[in-house]
C-alpha cells in the first residue's frame, strides 16, 4: 500500500506546491470587478497617509503611520509595525504632542519588546513616562522598562507585572488592569506555568470591555487550559471565543478562530471533528473569496488527511482548489487590498524620498543662508565688541577719575592730622596724642578699605563721618559741637550714598566757619527722605563764605576752591558712570543769620 501510494503523494505534492506558488503570481492580475465593497482599514489608512504627503499635513501623517502600525501589529508583522510607530512618534516630537508622544512610545516599546529588542523597549517605556502626566502610569511605565531589561530574570519580570497589576487596580484603571494582567499571564506561560497563565487570563477577561481583546484572551486561556491537560475545557473556552459578537461579524476573523477551534480538536485526537470544522472554514473562505484563509485552512485540512494516510482525498481537494483558483483570485477583494496598500507603501516610500531630498535642498539654501547672516553677524559682534570696548576703557578711564578725585581729599586730611599730632606732643600732651593717633588710624583704615568702593551704605558713612568729627573735636576741642539726625524712616543699612561726598564739606565748614567764631559753633548733618530720594544737609553757623574768603590765605583760597570743583567733578562722573541724578548746592545764609548749608540730593 505505501509503494502504491509513492506515485500519487508525488503528484500531490506537486499540485500543492505549483498551487501555493501560482497564489502570489495571480494576485498580480488586475481585476475589473468594481463592486461596492467597503474597503479594509489598512487601505484606509494607507490612503490617508498618501494623502497627508501629497498635502504635507504632518498631523494627518502622524495619525496615519500610527494607525497603520496598529494594522501591522493585529497582522503580527511586528518589523513593520516597529517602523510605523517610530515613524509616527517622530512626527508626535516634532508637534510637540506630548499625549501622541506618549501613547505611540508606549506602542513601539510593546512592538519592540516582543521582538527581543530589551534596550529599545526600555528606552521607549522610559520616554513614555516622561510625557505622560499621569502618576500611576508613571510607574507602570517605568516597572515595564525595568522588565524589559531583565529578560533574562523571569522571575524579577513577573513581580514587576505583579507591581503593575496592582497599581493599576488601585488607581481604578480597568483598561491597564487587563494589559498588566495579560502582560503577565504571557510571562507564565512562556515559563510553562500554565495553570498560573489561566488564572491571569480569566482575570484579565473580567476586567475587559473590548471584544477584539476578549477574543486574544480567550484563545490565550484556551492554550494554557490545553497544556494544563484539560483539553474539553480548551475546547469549551475556545468555542464561547468562536461565538464572540466581533467573530460573527467578521467572517476573516471567523475562519481563523474556526481553525484555531479545529486545531484543539486535531490536538485531542478528534480527527474527524476537526476536519469537520476545517471544512466548514474552507468553504466558508470559498465563499467569501478570501484566497489566502481557504489555501491555508486547505493546508490543515491535508495535513490531518495525510497523517492518517488519506492521499487521494488529499490530492483531490488541491486539484479542486486549482481549479478554481484563477476565478477565485480575480475575485478576493482582500488580495487586491493588499496589492493596492503595497502599491501605496510604494509610493509613500518614494514621496518620503522626495521630501528628504526636498528638505536637503532646503537645510543647503539654510546653510547658505546662515553662512551670510553668520558673517553679517560676525561683523556685528565685531563693531559690538569695539564698541562696549570703547565703551568699558572710558567707563574705566571715569572710575580712575573718580578714585583719583576722592584721593586728592586725603593728603590735606593727612597733613592737618599730622599737625595736630606734632601740636600734641609738643604740649607734652602725650595721652592726647596717643588717643588722636588712636583715633586717626581708625579713620584712615576705613578709608583705605572704601577707597575702591564708589557708593557705601549710609550707616558706614555715617559712622566713618563720626570718627572724622570726632578728631576734629580733638584738634578744637571747644569750638564746636555737632549733631547727626536721620529720619525714622530711613534704614541707614539699606540706603547707598557716595563714598567720602559729605567728608569735605564738613571739613569746609569746620576750617572755613566755626574755627573763627567767637564761642561754641554748631554743625548738623541730617538725613532726610524727600521725594522718594535722600536728602543729605550739612548746616553751620560759622562765619559764611563772604567774610571766609576775606581770612583765607592765598593756598587755604586755592585748596578750598579745588575742595568744591573737586565735589562737583565727583558728583557728574558719578552721575555719567551709574545714571544717577545726583545735585548738589551750596547756600549762604540770609542776615542776620550766619552760616552755609550744603545739601546733596541722592
Amino acid at each position: 500500500m505505501r509503494c502504491r501510494t509513492f506515485a500519487p503523494m508525488n503528484r500531490f505534492l506537486l499540485l500543492l506546491t505549483l498551487c501555493l506558488s501560482l497564489s502570489p503570481l495571480l494576485a498580480q492580475k488586475d481585476s475589473s470587478a468594481k463592486s461596492g465593497r467597503v474597503r479594509n482599514p489598512m487601505v484606509e489608512s494607507a490612503g490617508k497617509l498618501k494623502r497627508a504627503y501629497e498635502t504635507d499635513d504632518d498631523a494627518m501623517k502622524a495619525a496615519a503611520y500610527e494607525q497603520l502600525g496598529n494594522e501591522y501589529l493585529q497582522k503580527n508583522d511586528l518589523p513593520k509595525a516597529e517602523s510605523y510607530f517610530e515613524k509616527a512618534k517622530s512626527l508626535y516630537k516634532q508637534l510637540g504632542k506630548k499625549a501622541d508622544v506618549s501613547r505611540v512610545a508606549l506602542l513601539l516599546a510593546r512592538t519592540q519588546e516582543q521582538q527581543q529588542k530589551s534596550t529599545a523597549a526600555a528606552a521607549n517605556y522610559e520616554e513614555s513616562a516622561q510625557q505622560n502626566e499621569t502618576e500611576s502610569q508613571k510607574d507602570i511605565l517605568s516597572n515595564n522598562a525595568r522588565r524589559a531589561l531583565s529578560n533574562d530574570d523571569a522571575a524579577v519580570q513577573q513581580q514587576l507585572t505583579l507591581q503593575n497589576v496592582q497599581i493599576a487596580r488601585d488607581a481604578g484603571d480597568q483598561a491597564e488592569t487587563v494589559v498588566q494582567y495579560e502582560q503577565l499571564g504571557d510571562l507564565q506561560f512562556r515559563q510553562n506555568q500554565f495553570g498560573d497563565a489561566a488564572l491571569s487570563y480569566q482575570n484579565a477577561l473580567l476586567n475587559s470591555r473590548e471584544p477584539v481583546q476578549q477574543l486574544a484572551l480567550n484563545n490565550r486561556l484556551a492554550k494554557s487550559l490545553f497544556n494544563m491537560g484539560h483539553p474539553d475545557s480548551a475546547i469549551r473556552v475556545q468555542k464561547k471565543a468562536l461565538e464572540n459578537m466581533q467573530v460573527q461579524q467578521n467572517p476573516a476573523l471567523q475562519i481563523s478562530q474556526i481553525r484555531e477551534l479545529a486545531d484543539l480538536y486535531a490536538r485531542s485526537r478528534q480527527g474527524n471533528e476537526a476536519l469537520r470544522l476545517l471544512d466548514s472554514a474552507y468553504q466558508l473562505a470559498l465563499r467569501r473569496r478570501f484566497t489566502l484563509e481557504a489555501r491555508n485552512s486547505l493546508e490543515q485540512i491535508n495535513t490531518l488527511l495525510l497523517a492518517r494516510g488519506d492521499v487521494n482525498d488529499a490530492l483531490r481537494r488541491s486539484r479542486n482548489f486549482l481549479g478554481q483558483l484563477d476565478s477565485l483570485v480575480l475575485a478576493d477583494s482582500t488580495l487586491r487590498d493588499e496589492r493596492l496598500v503595497a502599491e501605496t507603501e510604494a509610493r509613500i516610500e518614494q514621496l518620503e524620498l522626495e521630501k528628504a531630498l526636498k528638505d536637503q535642498l532646503l537645510r543647503k539654501q539654510e546653510r547658505f543662508n546662515s553662512s551670510l547672516l553668520l558673517a553679517a553677524a560676525v561683523l556685528g559682534i565685531l563693531l559690538l565688541v569695539l564698541a562696549r570696548a570703547w565703551f568699558a576703557i572710558r567707563r574705566k578711564n571715569r572710575k580712575i577719575a573718580l578714585q583719583s578725585l576722592r584721593r586728592e581729599m586725603n593728603p590735606h586730611f593727612v597733613f592737618n592730622s599730622l599737625n595736630s599730632v606734632n601740636q600734641f606732643i609738643a604740649q607734652n600732651d602725650e595721652l592726647a596724642a596717643n588717643k588722636y593717633l588712636s583715633a586717626y588710624s581708625q579713620l584712615m583704615r576705613y578709608t583705605m578699605e572704601n577707597s575702591n568702593r564708589d557708593f557705601v551704605s549710609l550707616s558706614s558713612e555715617l559712622e566713618m563721618l563720626r570718627k572724622y568729627l570726632d578728631l576734629e573735636r580733638l584738634r578744637f576741642p571747644d569750638q564746636f559741637e555737632y549733631h547727626i539726625n536721620i529720619d525714622e524712616n530711613i534704614d541707614p543699612d539699606a540706603e547707598l550714598v557716595p563714598n567720602m561726598l559729605i567728608q569735605p564739606n564738613l571739613e569746609n565748614a569746620i576750617w572755613h566757619g566755626l574755627r573763627y567764631i567767637e564761642g561754641q559753633g554748631l554743625l548738623e548733618l541730617s538725613v532726610q527722605r524727600r521725594a522718594g530720594r535722600l536728602l543729605l544737609r550739612v548746616e553751620d553757623n560759622g562765619i559764611g563764605l563772604e567774610r571766609s574768603r576775606a581770612l583765607k590765605t592765598r593756598n587755604q583760597s586755592q585748596y578750598s576752591s579745588r575742595g568744591l570743583s573737586n565735589t562737583r567733578e565727583r558728583i557728574q562722573l558719578l552721575n555719567e558712570l551709574y545714571g544717577k541724578n545726583i545735585q548738589f548746592t551750596l547756600t549762604e545764609k540770609n542776615a542776620p543769620e550766619q552760616g552755609v548749608i550744603v545739601e546733596i540730593m541722592c
